[in-house]
């Protein structure tokens, strides 16, 4: 007599180890993908509120106006004048001044804190250049003529490499944009 032989329904055991491998794959790759995006999702929530910060310089610039942004000193060599520093919003009893070489210090949610905050996370500086500027005879110092031009850079980084992360720039010339 014939022996038949049973077939065997379901899986093997190399069949799920397989499929197991196969998915952990898949899973990896998922996860990796979800790190990166939340790499993502983090930097351009940064990139956001260094642009409004930025925006929020130029915007300060603008109300001060065209002839009352601090002066810079003249450079011999390019022909213009260069300014650096912040505004400062708690200068001149409260009202608000430029400050030479200052920093302003900008926490999380973009709010103005100190240096030494636990939550620094921005800082801004400006730069301030003038050209096509009249020079006194001395060469001494300069005026703002009617083709003056003053260009205002304002660089937020990050704390505490204190890297660039945005740049924005705006002109002014006399009587408007």
């Amino acid at each position: 007599m014939v022996a038949k032989r049973m077939r065997t329904r379901g899986f093997t055991l190399t069949d799920c180890l397989v499929s197991a491998l196969i998915l952990g794959l898949c899973i990896s790759g998922l996860a990796g993908l979800w790190v990166f995006c939340l790499n993502q999702v983090q930097n351009s929530r940064e990139l956001t509120i260094a642009g409004q910060i930025a925006r929020a310089e130029v915007e300060q610039a603008k109300v001060y106006g065209y002839p009352n942004l601090p002066r810079g000193m003249y450079r011999l060599t390019s022909g213009d004048s260069i300014w650096t520093g912040a505004y400062n919003r708690a200068g001149n009893d409260g009202r608000g001044a430029w400050s030479r070489n200052g920093e302003t210090y900008y926490n999380t949610a973009g709010d103005i804190c100190s240096a030494t905050d636990s939550k620094a996370m921005f800082l801004s500086t400006a730069e301030l250049r003038d050209s096509d500027i009249a020079v006194n005879e001395d060469g001494s110092d300069y005026e703002l003529g009617f083709t003056s031009r003053r260009t205002l850079i304002v660089t937020v980084s990050k704390l505490p490499t204190r890297k660039p992360i945005l740049r924005m720039s705006t002109e002014f010339v006399r009587g408007g944009l």
